[in-house]
């Protein structure tokens, strides 16, 4: 642990140098290693920062390359075009993944209900189908649904381990990019039959305040759907709230710290029975709890994490874009069941009573 600390320290240190805010204080702090995705954290912020100064690098060539090309047009030759951020390469190769693309209009603008960047304490929005609208009153600090998170109990399904069945390969299936409202009811009539889903979201920060969801990846066992949030921001909480709040339907996540605060916050989403897969990774003491780690080991799949840190505000999307978007979710079910039978394992192991449907291979 000390060991560890001093080499957080010391990026810490570097991430200051390199312009990010209070990078130092943050490696320094005594919680800093209680969130699931702290193997990746210090990356993210270093790609991040490294990101932000080659995007200042590419903006300056830019200029100068239009400067040459002025010029040279005033000579009488054909200006050469700069390639855009998304261009590829000469030869074929794929450029670098743009961190933040400084031309693109703020979405944040068009949102029907303006962003609250009051910095005041957070009160929690009124849960969907709340029996007392009138009386309700949000209090800072207090989960609305605790009672009924404290006398939460899991469907049997949700503790059963059956046989595992691999999923698709992604490329013999297509995602369904959900941008209407037409697409969002026929995915919520999806989710209707679905026992258990997975859940990611890709959310933009960058020299924004509080920052805003971008996407969200949600993958059942026979489908990958990718919502542009953007689009359908004040339309999600009406399609979606009720399945996220079913206690009957399992939602797995992988490191969901963050994902649970911005469905909250952006949607007014609560979830009510959820896995986290990076939880359970470090329950298990299994030597990585990152997302990549329990890809390769369980699925044999080497994660592509370029774009990570994509500006996710981009319109239309790549598909290189949507391709990460939903892998991150497409083979989470499997994992899940995969973790579901180690879990049970390590209950028997301890003196545990494994459930009577329970069969660990």
């Amino acid at each position: 642990p000390t060991r560890v600390k001093a080499a957080g320290a010391t990026v810490g240190s570097l991430l200051s140098r390199l312009g990010v805010e209070d990078a130092a204080t943050a490696a320094a702090a005594d919680d800093g290693a209680t969130r699931t995705d702290e193997d990746d954290g210090f990356y993210q912020g270093v790609v991040a920062a490294l990101d932000d100064h080659l995007d200042r690098v590419d903006h300056d060539l830019d200029t100068a390359a239009a400067a040459a090309a002025a010029a040279g047009s005033a000579g009488g030759k054909s200006p050469a075009l700069a390639p855009g951020p998304l261009a590829p390469a000469a030869g074929g190769k794929r450029v670098r993944v743009p961190f933040h693309v400084g031309t693109l209009a703020r979405p944040q603008d068009a949102f029907q209900v303006p962003v609250d960047n009051t910095d005041t304490d957070f009160h929690p929005p009124m849960p969907f189908g709340h029996p007392a609208p009138a009386t309700y009153r949000a209090e800072p600090g207090v989960h609305p649904l605790r009672a009924a998170l404290e006398a939460l109990t899991y469907p049997a399904a949700a503790r059963a381990c059956g046989g595992l069945t691999l999923p698709t390969p992604l490329a013999e299936s297509e995602a369904i990019f959900v941008d209407s409202e037409a697409a969002l009811s026929e995915m919520a009539e999806h989710l209707d039959r679905a026992p258990e889903f997975a859940v990611d979201l890709e959310h933009h920060s960058y020299r924004s305040f509080q920052g805003f969801t971008c996407l969200m990846q949600v993958s059942t066992r026979t489908q990958d759907y990718v919502v542009d949030t953007l689009a359908l921001r004040d339309s999600l909480r009406g399609a979606l709230a009720a399945h996220f709040l079913d206690p009957q339907k399992i939602k797995v996540f992988h490191g969901a710290d963050m994902d649970v605060q911005w469905l909250q916050r952006d949607f007014g989403i609560y979830v009510v029975g959820m896995f986290d897969t990076g939880q359970a990774a470090r329950v298990l003491e299994l030597p990585s709890k990152g997302l990549a780690y329990l890809l390769a080991h369980y699925c044999g799949i080497k994660a592509d994490k370029r774009y990570q840190l994509a500006d996710w505000r981009l319109r239309p999307l790549t598909p290189e874009m949507i391709g990460y978007a939903r892998g991150d979710t497409h083979h989470l079910l499997y994992v899940y069941d995969r973790l579901k039978q180690q879990l049970a394992a390590a209950s028997v192991g301890n003196g545990g009573e494994a459930n009577e449907e329970t069969t660990v291979s």
